[in-house]
């Protein structure tokens, strides 16, 4: 029976499978972001997957496969099986395809889902994948609406993130990805130490947000999007401008256009544990109620921040070609001896005939997937991530896998140093705690 409170609670979701097309400075790119987390003595590199037209494939990282099947079917599947009645999915030629496919597989249209696919088009950006979804929502003025990017594929329990969807008291909620709470072994930079009452948090921004579309200002969103982040600008590379920056969007948005004022009326409190940790070269510490009202002021907009997500999965996005293997891995790790990866992602055998009806069909349709294996083979030798004596992964020389993604053309994960593997499942099993717990 169907809790009648929580289905007053329903929202609609814009599942995002379109992203920058970072063209020809793409490579470039992701050997900086590279590079400069290893300077910086970071454990875990991040070669970002980053997209470029300018090559034969569309190199769209929501169309990558996980144990067989794109990325973005396990976020079609986690939004079907959830309470969301109506989505809007923005994306590629090869997306559609995609698409179309998971709509005649799981008919959806049978249990009351509204699904609609609508192509990027050709000004490719997050505020225009956000516009294209808006555009064909019938939203309400004071509705909130679920952005989810479709990299985050373990995210199977949408209900404690949406649950204040109809909460017309803000304009947005942002549940923020808190260390303590769910980042204790996978790796992600976090940005700001933030105080809840007498508790300290390491935070970083959510993956996914809670919008009213219809007061969402898109080129601050794009601001936002470039500011995010944590080591490269994206800056100018001689070609043309990619993404700003942090820097950039700071001054935009907290110091010009008269909002200085504000936002040293919305640091009251905070100055002393700012200033002190930053002459430490630490990371600031700010109040709660203080954050709040910064992002008040950077979106012109009321919204509740919070921090209160316990869902290691939201966490787990794909950005990186390393976080493309640590996602595969908690699948084939858990595999080994017999183990079930329901316990980590519930709808995993619901993937079984999709993978097994669907993908042969794909496979003769869609560039990406013609030779998938000497694809991702041929991109992890291209960043120096398997053995290659022109490039060092770590200091000492050794490769970030021991071997290429996929042998003889099965998936082989071997990683090349055991923190990376212990880090693996030590996620594993905070995964099926979490499970556990919820249930």
């Amino acid at each position: 029976m169907v809790d009648k409170h929580k289905e007053d609670r329903i929202t609609k979701a814009l599942i995002l499978c379109s992203y920058n097309d970072y063209g020809s400075e793409a490579e470039f790119h992701s050997i900086e972001q590279a590079n400069n987390e290893r300077e910086r003595g970071h454990k875990f590199i991040n070669h970002l997957i980053l997209r470029d037209k300018t090559r034969e494939i569309d190199n769209v990282k929501f169309n990558f496969l996980l144990d067989g099947a794109p990325i973005m079917v396990y976020s079609l599947l986690n939004v079907f099986r959830s309470r969301v009645k109506d989505a809007i999915i923005v994306g590629n030629k090869d997306s559609e395809q995609i698409f179309n496919y998971f709509m005649e597989y799981y008919r959806p249209h049978k249990y009351g889902k509204n699904f609609k696919f609508v192509n990027e088009g050709k000004n490719l950006s997050l505020s225009n994948t956000i516009k294209k979804g808006r555009d064909n929502l019938n939203l309400n003025s004071n509705e909130l609406t679920l952005l989810l990017p479709a990299d985050i594929p373990f995210f199977s329990d949408l209900y404690p993130i949406i649950k204040d969807g109809t909460n017309n008291e803000y304009e947005g909620i942002l549940n923020l990805n808190s260390k303590e709470k769910i980042g204790k072994y996978f790796p992600r930079n976090y940005h700001l130490d933030v105080k809840k009452e007498d508790k300290i948090y390491r935070i970083k921004e959510p993956n996914l947000f809670l919008f009213n579309l219809s007061k969402l200002n898109l080129n601050i969103i794009d601001m936002a999007y470039g500011g995010r982040k944590t080591y490269s600008s994206f800056k100018d590379t001689g070609k043309r401008l990619i993404e700003k920056g942090r820097d950039f969007f700071i001054k935009e948005r907290f110091i010009k256009k008269g909002k200085i004022i504000k936002t040293f009326c919305a640091l009251r409190g905070s100055y002393g544990s700012i200033v002190s940790r930053l002459l430490q070269n630490k990371d600031p510490l700010i109040k709660l109620n203080s954050l709040e009202k910064l992002v008040n002021i950077a979106f012109d907009m009321r919204i509740k921040i919070k921090i209160d997500n316990s869902d290691p999965s939201t966490l787990e996005d794909i950005d990186s070609l390393e976080d493309w293997c640590y996602l595969n891995s908690m699948i084939l790790n858990t595999k080994k001896n017999g183990g079930d990866p329901t316990s980590i992602y519930p709808y995993y055998n619901d993937l079984h005939g999709f993978k097994k009806g669907v993908m042969p069909l794909l496979q003769k349709k869609i560039d990406l997937y013609n030779d998938y294996p000497k694809y991702m083979n041929d991109l992890f030798d291209s960043f120096g991530l398997t053995l290659n004596k022109n490039i060092k992964y770590y200091n000492d020389g050794s490769p970030f896998l021991k071997n290429e993604p996929y042998k003889e053309g099965n998936l082989s994960i071997n990683f090349s140093k055991k923190f990376v593997e212990k880090m693996i499942n030590n996620n594993i099993k905070y995964h099926k705690r979490y499970m556990l717990n919820k249930n």
